[in-house]
């Protein structure tokens, strides 16, 4: 489920709690809670939710008016919803990922064990679309700022990058189009999780 939106108030919240996780839960309780996601965090978690087609099941309180308000741009775009529910014959997957390593705390949440992830320093996710196009999310899991690209010719399915053509690239978070590239699509400075979603056509 989404973690957008998710506030203090909700961790804090009695929820089940597996007998053979009770030990770790009571350990997290007793500890300082894991931060809620900044709306930069939010807005990536959104992303590549979109991307590989995963259900959009808020969790945050929708009685929350100030909360709901910060988050809707993000759980409102239209153009994120538009690729999450596109189908072109595959959900969408792991495109590329950096070799390095970081680790994020409390990646498992407190009931299911309260376990930290390690992941790549940043991973970029793509998804086919109709028409030879595709979507595709960059993302910055580290904690400093993040440069790299995207191989045209690497997205699956992506019919502009045939033979070296150039590809007309729209950035989703901005609603904006950015433009034609051929060959690659550069990102650069992108910060501590943070990412870019584009769909190419």
């Amino acid at each position: 489920m989404l973690e957008v939106g998710v506030t203090v108030q909700v961790l804090t919240a009695r929820r089940p709690v597996a007998p053979e996780h009770a030990a770790a839960a009571a350990r997290a309780l007793a500890d300082p809670l894991p931060p809620v996601l900044t709306l930069t965090e939010a807005r990536t978690h959104f992303a590549i939710w979109c991307v590989l087609s995963s259900p959009l099941t808020l969790t945050n309180n929708l009685t929350d008016s100030e909360g709901v308000d910060a988050v809707w741009p993000i759980i409102a775009n239209p153009e994120s919803i538009a690729v999450n529910q596109a189908w072109a014959g595959h959900p969408g997957d792991q495109l590329e990922a950096a070799a390095d390593k970081v680790v994020l705390l409390h990646c498992v949440p407190i009931w299911a064990g309260d376990a930290n992830c390690s992941l790549p320093e940043w991973q970029s996710f793509a998804k086919p679309l109709a028409g030879g196009a595709a979507a595709v999310v960059v993302a910055n899991h580290g904690f400093g700022v993040v440069s790299t690209q995207i191989n045209l010719t690497s997205v699956p399915g992506l019919a502009c990058a045939q033979g070296g053509g150039s590809c007309a690239v729209r950035d989703v978070h901005a609603h904006k189009d950015l433009g034609a590239f051929s060959g690659v699509v550069p990102v650069a400075g992108l910060a501590s999780h943070d990412s870019v979603f584009f769909v190419i056509s």
